[in-house]
């Protein structure tokens, strides 16, 4: 209901919230006159979740999450296939399931989040963390005085004007697919294979869904440098599986050599030597709070 709204039975219709306006609008199935003014140029869309580990992220994403996931492999111009991965919006209950609308999120819809970590958000689970990348952004090394000049924007505004809009079209032609050729996927399976069987010993593996999404992230990481791109995915989905894990536990020094050549491979000092911090806390558990860049 925070997501899409809620039918309101006193006032007898549907109380949409923003979100579901939006992607009603460019729902091209089930709406056909709500894409009609793009004439074929579908838009990009951007939704911006502010601060969304206030309250846990899974009690009010994990639905739209397992419909975002279950797109894959669809086709969505098949109506059996795309129903699968619809949102049903109860619109009229006096009039029976009929009268229900199904909501299609397209691919042209990117999700991205903000959060800060202290004592009044929560932490992500391994089932949010499994479907995204996170960034983490630590404090600047130097502040700015007031009366210092504000860092230099032109470029970014006149990349911005020059392109308008960004197309779903645009954004297809950059997106690479997922073929096995690539160099970068070799070195991320050479890199992190080790890693897999460690974790197995501890009983923190991870599966297809994990494994697809390393592959595709490494396949479309710009400028083609494959040990950072393997880099951020060890920092982002790998480390991360082992919080809470005893750092006195005979196994986890096996599980701890397997990673750290996996991030000497990346050549990432950085993240080589937030690893090790992580492994030499006072703490009873390990706690992966990420690399500030």
């Amino acid at each position: 209901q925070d997501l899409f709204g809620f039918y309101n039975y006193m006032e007898g219709r549907y109380k949409a919230t923003e979100l579901a306006r939006l992607l009603w609008q460019f729902d091209s199935y089930n709406n056909e006159k709500g894409t009609s003014e793009f004439k074929g140029e579908m838009p990009l869309n951007l939704v911006l979740l502010d601060e969304m580990n206030l309250a846990r992220v899974e009690y009010y994403f994990s639905d739209l999450l397992s419909k975002l996931e279950t797109r894959n492999g669809l086709d969505f111009e098949d109506v059996a296939q795309r129903r699968r991965a619809e949102i049903e919006l109860e619109c009229n209950a006096a009039n029976g399931v009929n009268e229900m609308k199904r909501l299609f999120v397209s691919p042209h819809t990117l999700f991205v989040g903000t959060m800060n970590e202290d004592e009044s958000t929560q932490m992500l689970s391994d089932k949010v963390i499994d479907r995204s990348n996170v960034l983490r952004f630590g404090c600047p090394k130097q502040l700015k005085q007031p009366g210092l000049q504000a860092s230099d924007k032109s470029g970014f505004i006149a990349a911005w004007q020059k392109n308008g809009r960004i197309t779903t079209k645009i954004w297809d032609s950059w997106c690479k697919p997922l073929d096995g050729t690539s160099g970068g996927i070799d070195f991320l399976q050479e890199t992190v294979t080790p890693v897999i069987d460690a974790l197995n010993q501890i009983r923190r593996p991870y599966g297809f869904r994990v494994d697809k999404a390393m592959k595709l992230y490494v396949a479309n990481y710009p400028g083609g440098r494959h040990k950072d791109a393997v880099a951020d995915q060890i920092e982002m989905k790998l480390l991360p599986k082992l919080n809470g894990v005893e750092l006195q536990d005979g196994r986890f020094e096996e599980v701890k050599k397997a990673m750290a050549n996996a991030i000497n491979k990346t050549e990432d000092k950085q993240l080589a030597n937030a690893f090790e911090q992580a492994c030499s806390q006072n703490d009873m558990f390990f706690k992966w709070r990420g690399v500030m860049r």
